[in-house]
């Protein structure tokens, strides 16, 4: 018994992992008939394609799955036409990758990006969801579109010392340190945030105008050490935290008319 066991195991194992085309996939559902994109030594300009064939099957690939393409320094290129979802440390420490095109992926796993030292650009027009750390250490990311994102995760374009511009129209959350350290930044305009977290906007020292109509909590460290910040309208804001707006040395005017609760030292050193 013990003997047909094992048989039977390794027989499911082989059956759920595959190769084709140099790519390595891992069956998701058998039932749906879809795959993920496995890990590998792979370089290059990859394309990965809607569908792929294997023991007379068709499969759906939907998602690049964790760690897919970790610390592959020789992949310059990306394409997935057809991927909705990208799990965690799918691309982290892909330090030569230039580009990327995912029209219809709509999650960003933790850390997925992480690491992509020469990513200059990114277009995500269907991500609704982008986790924690996904681009941070981007150093040579300059913009960012991401006009359906409404959830930005902790820490998810921390240290992008290069990004000077971000779209993000339907971002209702920003997370704890997201673009904490984002040195070029010079103007943010999130018309839907509710909730800015804590160290968001921390040390973006270029930052000149930061538009949140609908923000209502704002973190503590929240915008500090924004030196040339010059202007604030938060018209629904009721909560400021701590240290929020600390040491915005060029800060001359502030509007918040609804604000009940202003957290301790929150304009300190302005």
């Amino acid at each position: 018994m013990g003997f047909i066991l094992l048989t039977l195991a390794g027989v499911a194992a082989s059956a759920q992992t595959f190769e084709v085309d140099g790519i390595n996939y891992n069956v998701l559902s058998e039932a749906e008939g879809t795959v993920e994109v496995a890990n590998g030594n792979y370089s290059g300009d990859v394309v990965i394609p809607a569908s792929v064939a294997y023991n007379d099957r068709k499969y759906a690939v939907t998602t690049v799955g964790d760690h897919a393409f970790y610390t592959c320094i020789d992949l310059t290129s990306v394409e997935m036409p057809s991927v909705t979802t990208i799990r965690g440390s799918a691309f982290s420490g892909c330090s030569a990758l230039t580009s990327v095109e995912m029209p219809s992926v709509t999650t960003i796993g933790g850390s997925a990006f992480s690491g992509c030292s020469a990513l200059t650009s990114f277009e995500m027009p269907s991500v609704t969801t982008i986790g924690d750390w996904a681009f941070s250490y981007c150093y040579a990311l300059t913009s960012v579109e991401m006009p359906e994102a409404t959830t930005i995760g902790e820490g998810a374009f921390r240290s992008c010392s290069a990004l000077t511009s971000v779209e993000m129209p339907e971002a209702t959350t920003i997370g704890e340190g997201a673009f904490r350290s984002c040195s070029a930044l010079t103007s943010v305009e999130m018309p839907e945030a509710t909730t800015i977290g804590g160290f968001a906007f921390c040390d973006c020292s270029a930052l000149t105008s930061v538009e949140m109509p609908e923000a209502t909590t704002i973190g503590n460290h929240a915008i500090d050490f924004c030196e040339n910040l010059t202007s604030v309208e938060m018209p629904e804001a009721t909560t400021i935290g701590d240290y929020a707006f600390y040491h915005c040395s060029a800060l001359t005017s502030v509007e918040m008319p609804e604000a009940t609760t202003i957290g301790g030292f929150a304009f300190c050193d302005c």
